[in-house]
C-alpha cells in the first residue's frame, strides 16, 4: 500500500489543480478505507522515549508477519498515528486486514511500554495518574 502524506495546496508548474484534486482523492480514498483504534492515556506522540526515538517512531516500528503470495514477508501493522484534540486520546489508523493483531497488541500496549521504556522517560510517554 502505498502512502501519502503530502498533499500540496497550491497550483505550481509541477503541480496543477486537477493533479492536486486526484492525489487528494486518492489520499482520501485510501485514509476512508483505514479504521481506527483510539489509545487513551498517553502524552504526546513526538515525545522522545529514548534518546534517539519518540513515541511516534516506536509506534510506526511495529511489524505483523503475514503470507502474500506464498512468501512470509513483514509489513507495518499501523498505517499511522497520530495526537487528537483530545489531549488524553491518540488514534491510530490500521489497515481492516490487520484490525484484530492491532486490537490485541495495543491492548497491551500500556504493559509494553512500562517494559520497554526506561523510568526516566515515563513521564514523556504517559499522562500523570493514568
Amino acid at each position: 500500500m502505498d502512502k501519502y502524506q503530502f498533499i500540496p495546496l497550491l497550483k505550481s508548474r509541477e503541480w496543477s489543480v486537477d493533479k492536486i484534486w486526484r492525489l487528494a482523492k486518492f489520499h482520501d480514498n485510501i485514509i476512508g478505507g483505514l479504521w481506527p483504534i483510539f489509545l487513551q492515556n498517553l502524552q504526546e506522540l513526538n515525545n522522545k522515549i529514548i534518546p534517539t526515538q519518540t513515541l511516534h517512531a516506536a509506534f510506526m516500528s511495529m511489524i505483523i508477519d503475514i503470507v502474500k503470495d506464498g512468501k512470509q514477508v513483514s509489513d507495518h501493522l499501523l498505517y499511522s498515528i497520530h495526537n487528537t484534540g483530545n489531549l488524553t486520546t491518540t488514534v491510530a489508523l490500521i489497515p481492516p486486514l490487520y484490525y484484530d493483531i492491532a486490537t490485541l497488541r495495543l491492548s497491551a500496549v500500556h504493559s509494553a511500554l512500562l517494559a520497554h521504556v526506561s523510568a526516566e522517560y515515563h513521564g514523556a510517554v504517559f499522562l500523570p495518574g493514568k
